[in-house]
């Protein structure tokens, strides 16, 4: 089992979420970066029987800083080798989070977990994008709500969108609501 400090994995506050949503799950994680977090959910969770990982693994900059090619790719590198023993329950797509999702039927998410780019433009249009994937009941949630860029992205969709299951918080700034 993948050993990481909690801190460093972003949605633990969410296994006991997943568990319970049933067998047989279909998630989605926007942003894999080094897998770590991926990694955490599948060794935890054995319902998921099947996963979207999407990630371009391009350099960008955010306010961490320039993350160059060669950051990126050595990013890329060390989250194929953790997630190969799962590799019979995922589809890896390494293209931008848009491009990714003609690939997943709507109401056929149980659970996503958005943790892409984080500007304000690219986290509403995830949220946009991917909404009509997760199905009734399944969770939709995301990282870094401490972010105004997506604490402003998540509040506008769901005004615009009338929506009234509770928002949620987990540990290490997750946000989250059960569909309706």
């Amino acid at each position: 089992m993948f050993e990481m400090p909690l801190r460093e994995i972003s949605a633990h506050g969410m296994i006991d979420k997943i568990v319970s949503l049933g067998s047989d799950l279909t998630i989605c994680e926007l942003g894999i970066c080094r897998g770590h977090n991926l990694r955490y959910l599948l060794d935890r969770a054995p319902n998921i029987s099947k996963v979207y990982a999407i990630d371009p693994w391009l350099p960008y900059d955010d306010w961490c800083g320039h993350m160059s090619s060669q950051v990126v790719e050595s990013w890329m590198h060390e989250a194929l080798r953790l997630l190969e023993q799962y590799d019979d329950r995922i589809t890896l797509l390494k293209a931008k989070s848009i491009e990714s999702s003609v690939y997943i039927q709507d109401d056929e998410l149980d659970y996503i977990f958005i943790d892409g780019d984080h500007s304000y433009d690219a986290t509403i249009q995830d949220i946009v994008t991917y909404y009509s994937k997760v199905k009734s009941r399944g969770i939709f949630s995301g990282h870094d709500y401490q972010l105004d860029s997506v604490k402003r992205a998540v509040t506008e969709f769901r005004e615009n969108n009338h929506i009234s299951s509770p928002l949620l918080f987990a540990d290490n700034n997750v946000w989250y609501w059960h569909k309706d």
